[in-house]
Formats: C-alpha cells, structure tokens, sequence
C-alpha cells in the first residue's frame, strides 16, 4: 500500500485549526509517523475503563504531583506524531500548546479493539520517544501490561498484571491500582 500524503506535525494542527477535519461524522484520528490514521471509535466499557481511571488518578494524586489529562493531544516531535492517549499524567505545568514526551509521568491506553496496535506499533512509538512508565489495559482479557525501560528498538522491560496484584506508577510509587478495579 502507498501513502498519499505524509505530513508535519505543524501542518496536521494548522489543518485542525482551519476546520479541515470538522465534517468527519464524529470519527477519531491521529496523527502516526506523518500518516493521518484512523482510530476506533470509543465503547461504552472503554469510556467507562477511563473514568475509572481519571476518577483513580484525581482522587489518589496530589494535583501539585501532576496535571492529569484525558484524551488530549501529546506532541511526539521526533516521531511526526500527536497521539492521544487515554490518560496523561503530566509534571505539574499549564499546557497551552500540547505537551511533549519530557512531560509525561504516566501514558495509559485502554485497548480491546486496538490490543495489537497499542501493544505494538505504539509501545514503540512511546519508547523512542522516552516515555518511561506505558500502561495498555486489555479489556478483552482483564488485564495491565506495564512498559518500562524505554529505549529506541522498544521497551526493555514488559510486565502483564492480572487479577488484585497492585501496580504503581513510576512517578508515585505510594499509590496503587489492580486490573480488577480497573476492568471490573
């Protein structure tokens, strides 16, 4: 398959600006290595999976750690892309333009259509780009898989949680969540 059309991260935003992409019947994109992709729709279980998670990270993190985010754009300049994860915790900062790599403390995704391509394709986007702690949330299957280790052929380290074991961000290691009070 050839690309039409790849384009820079400043013309993908100037495009968002200018409207371009306003009359896509609620579909949802990204930009991915220079390529505009198209992503699933959201699912009720997916929706729910991130407000449990947005409530979990506003409830247990003091907001002067960090700055939570939800489905908003990450500028991945070395990449050519600007994601939007699922939730975002950010160093503590006012993000007028979106944030970059250096800010994220923690990325989660929540997959079940997309397991494959966040497990994948964008485990090693975020490790090149040097995002140190990456959750992807398996709805299919009820589980965490926790990236570690970041570095530019992928994540050195690779850890499913299942069931009560606690996971614990790298940025707050004295708080703590399960796949079940996720997924349940």
């Amino acid at each position: 398959m050839s690309i039409a059309a790849r384009f820079t991260i400043e013309q993908y935003e100037k495009m968002i600006a200018a409207g371009v992409f306003n009359d896509r019947g609620g579909r949802r994109i990204e930009l991915f290595r220079g390529e505009i992709v198209e992503m699933s729709p959201i699912g009720n279980r997916h929706a729910m999976v991130v407000d449990r998670l947005t409530r979990w990270s506003f409830e247990r993190l003091p907001s002067h750690r960090a700055h939570v985010r939800v489905q908003g754009p990450l500028v991945l300049a070395q990449q050519e892309s600007r994601p939007e994860p699922d939730v975002l915790w950010l160093a503590p900062g006012d993000y007028h333009d979106a944030p970059e790599a250096g800010d994220v403390l923690l990325l989660i995704e929540v997959a079940d259509t997309t397991w494959t391509y966040d497990t994948r394709e964008k485990a090693q986007l975020y490790a090149e780009a040097g995002i140190a702690d990456y959750w992807a949330v398996n709805l299919v299957d009820n589980y965490v898989v926790v990236f570690r280790e970041p570095g530019a052929k992928g994540y050195r380290s690779r850890q499913a949680y299942r069931g009560d074991e606690e996971i614990r961000p790298l940025a707050s290691p004295e708080l703590a969540v399960s796949p079940d009070t996720i997924t349940r």
